[in-house]
């Protein structure tokens, strides 16, 4: 589902169905994913069947040749396959254990973008009526949204893989092996992994009538008005005048907010960095008035101290602010004592402060000091003290001119006790 705002604010919502394709195998994402599970089950001779055996294979039902398991006694019990990015998944081949199948009667197969137990997963497939175990490789069709996350979940019993394959593709791609892209004119770059047709259709402000080509990405039936070149990407009149995009964070008039695009119109993604509550459009003023007439205009970003594909993931702690939205590194900088990419890296020893580039105080009685603050954490060497051990000086330097007192009043008395042996001392 979507919604556009087109020519003179005027808004419609579109729906478009999303159409089911026979399974051909991409790519076994399994191979490419981290695999874990809630609980681990060790045997008496001290043997662990981890998450990851599932996918390491042979593809067989052998316990002897490696199954993963959960351990006994739990309420709930789950088996997952996470991604760095989203997922098209279109079929998952898995096999049960050949002598305890029943243990997975009943299990459910979820998708999640968090977790099994938040960010409402989706449920690709349940056993329904406990029949898992007359079937020993289940092979299972899925029809739903990208994801990073594969559960399977049951409750009071084991979770048992011996072999699993996760085949799809990573989003905006298709085909074996996953090697070509998704057609420019495919609505959020989403297209079905095992032919490239549009899943959520065509970009009505490409193509004419939502229909384009998945082998060639061309638009078949021509453009819509105002739209030109094989793939409608192009303005055939582009708007005269100068465009204005404005960024506020304490009202929506643009006379408040700072300028985020201020030129003629082009036709290229325009790459901006601000954090802003407010967003204003002002279009070119012709003969001092002036009629918004938008296609279409995207504002992608993220919430303040987030990022990712999904923006679920939470800039570092240490960042100086925001951090990039692809990336997560830090964009102004670091807090006092940190240094990196992320600001993840701690000053090297015997420095601290800003950008560490102040040195620990010489009177420490070790070479380091707190990476932040500078304080001698390990104490101050005889004669100083204080926060960084520099209070002492001073109480030392007097110290020192009263020694060099004393020494010239005992060199002068020897001087006068040699000069009158009879001891009588003259003025």
């Amino acid at each position: 589902m979507m919604s556009k705002l087109q020519p003179h604010a005027s808004i419609f919502l579109l729906i478009l169905e999303t159409m089911f394709v026979p399974v051909t195998a991409q790519t076994n994402l399994a191979l490419h994913g981290t695999a874990s599970q809630e609980t681990t089950y060790t045997d008496s001779d001290g043997n662990s069947y981890s998450a990851n055996l599932a996918i390491e294979g042979p593809a067989n039902n052998n316990w002897d040749d490696g199954c993963s398991s959960t351990a006994a006694g739990q309420s709930t019990q789950w088996w997952g396959m996470s991604f760095q990015k989203l997922v098209y998944i279109t079929n998952i081949t898995f096999y049960l254990r050949s002598d305890t199948a029943e243990r997975m009667n009943g299990f459910r197969l979820y998708f999640a973008n968090v977790s099994v137990y938040l960010g409402n997963p989706e449920l690709c497939f349940v056993d329904q009526g406990e029949q898992a175990f007359q079937n020993l490789i289940h092979s299972v069709d899925c029809d739903l949204s990208p994801t990073k996350n594969v559960y399977f979940y049951n409750r009071n019993t084991f979770v048992e893989l011996c072999y699993i394959e996760i085949n799809g593709c990573w989003k905006g791609t298709w085909g074996p092996n996953c090697t070509t892209d998704c057609p420019v004119e495919c609505i959020g770059n989403h297209c079905f992994p095992q032919n490239g047709s549009c899943i959520w259709g065509c970009d009505l402000q490409k193509c004419f009538h939502g229909q384009c080509d998945a082998k060639t990405d061309v638009c078949m039936t021509g453009c819509v008005p105002g739209r030109g070149g094989r793939y409608c990407t192009f303005y055939t009149n582009p708007p005269v005048g100068i465009h204005k995009v404005y960024c506020s964070n304490t009202t929506d008039s643009w006379a408040d907010g700072i300028v985020l695009y201020n030129a003629e119109y082009h036709n290229n993604d325009t790459t901006v960095f601000a954090i802003c509550k407010y967003i204003m459009y002002i279009p070119p003023i012709l003969k001092g008035n002036s009629n918004i007439d938008i296609c279409e205009i995207e504002i992608g970003g993220c919430p303040y101290g987030k990022y990712g594909d999904t923006c679920q993931l939470t800039c570092p702690e240490n960042c100086m602010g925001t951090c990039n939205l692809v990336t997560g590194k830090c964009l102004l900088g670091c807090s006092t004592g940190w240094l990196g990419e992320k600001c993840d890296r701690a000053c090297d020893v015997g420095r601290f402060g800003n950008q560490c580039l102040r040195d620990c105080s010489a009177n420490c009685l070790s070479s380091s000091c707190n990476h932040m603050t500078g304080n001698c954490m390990t104490g101050c060497k005889k004669g100083w003290e204080g926060f960084n051990c520099t209070e002492g000086s001073v109480l030392i330097s007097r110290f020192c001119g009263l020694h060099y007192i004393a020494s010239y009043l005992k060199l002068l008395f020897y001087f006068v006790i040699f000069r009158f042996p009879s001891g009588k001392i003259k003025a």
